[in-house]
């Protein structure tokens, strides 16, 4: 909004130089003489400067026309990609300068005007390649979804883009809410890029929320062997992780499964009252009673509390 005021306001303003500078030239005394082959031109100084933008122009046109005949003469010599890439030369420049501005458009979060010049850049340059991902961008940003998911499943499909196109439709699918198919996309942007941070935090929070505990504490071990995290979180989320895998299996009825499980919790963060407890009460039951001790004094160091004196009561 600001950027296109600002466009505006500079409009406005060249407007205003151009009408003062045309009437300092009117209101200009004395005349400009141009002389040329004995004959005498007497101008103003408006239509000399008029005249001067005339000759400006033709040159311009000029230079095209002879590039053209250059390029049709080496046509006539048996180039027969000469006339081709005269135009396409052209085309290009004006391909990659939209493509220019759709990139500013987008850095400056002027959707609309991105996805504008992204697709004339499309159009012109023929290169999806280069223009795909910015014009879904520019369509994501200008609220444009359909489009927006279609190139990026077009990316997607495509080795060199594929993970810019996965990545993108599972920021899509985040934004919608849809936890099914954001882990689906997660799983595949981890296969395309298993050390990437952004890729390991979406899939380790994504598999949480779905009650994948294996999936997530071996996410998190990912996390953990890139440096991702340091070792006292890595730690406290495993054994939030490890709990959740113990309840699971105590309600499964795998008693040896909950037990252990509860024990790695425990271990892997002593101020986890909750996995503490649990691992007492497994000890406990098991006979272990010196090994039940051992743990609960350990975290009673760490955190001394009612729900670790109430298991050890116990």
């Amino acid at each position: 909004m600001l950027g296109s005021i600002l466009r505006y306001c500079l409009f406005i303003a060249l407007v205003a130089a151009a009408t003062w500078g045309v009437y300092q030239l009117m209101e200009t005394p004395g005349a400009i003489v141009v002389s040329f082959a004995n004959y005498e031109y007497t101008l103003t100084p408006l239509a000399f400067v008029v005249l001067a933008a005339i000759g400006f122009a033709a040159l311009l046109i000029l230079f095209k026309v002879a590039g053209l005949l250059l390029a049709l003469y080496r046509f006539i010599c048996g180039d027969e990609t000469a006339i081709s890439r005269f135009f396409n030369r052209s085309r290009e420049r004006r391909g990659f300068d939209s493509l220019s501005q759709a990139l500013t458009a987008l850095a400056e979060g002027d959707g609309a005007k991105a996805k504008t010049k992204a697709e004339k850049a499309e159009r012109l340059l023929e290169r999806p390649d280069v223009t795909q991902l910015v014009t879904a961008q520019a369509a994501e940003m200008s609220g444009d979804l359909i489009k927006a998911r279609k190139y990026y499943k077009a990316l997607a499909e495509e080795k060199r883009s594929s993970y810019a196109g996965v990545k993108g439709l599972l920021e899509l699918a985040n934004n919608d809410g849809d936890e099914e198919r954001a882990l689906k996309l997660a799983n595949q942007a981890y296969q395309l890029r298993p050390k990437n941070a952004w890729v390991l935090d979406n899939l380790y929070n994504l598999q949480s929320r779905s009650f994948d505990w294996k999936g997530a504490r071996k996410t998190l071990a990912e996390q953990r062997r890139a440096g991702l995290l340091p070792k006292p979180e890595a730690n406290r989320r495993d054994a939030m992780l490890a709990l959740a895998q113990s309840e699971d299996a105590e309600e499964l009825g795998h008693h040896e499964s909950a037990k252990r499980l509860a024990i790695d919790a425990a271990k892997l963060d002593p101020l986890n009252a909750d996995a503490v407890s649990k691992a007492v009460r497994y000890l406990v039951a098991a006979g272990s009673k010196r090994a039940a001790n051992r743990l609960i004094t350990k975290a009673w160091g760490f955190t001394p509390g009612p729900q670790l004196a109430a298991a050890y009561a116990a």
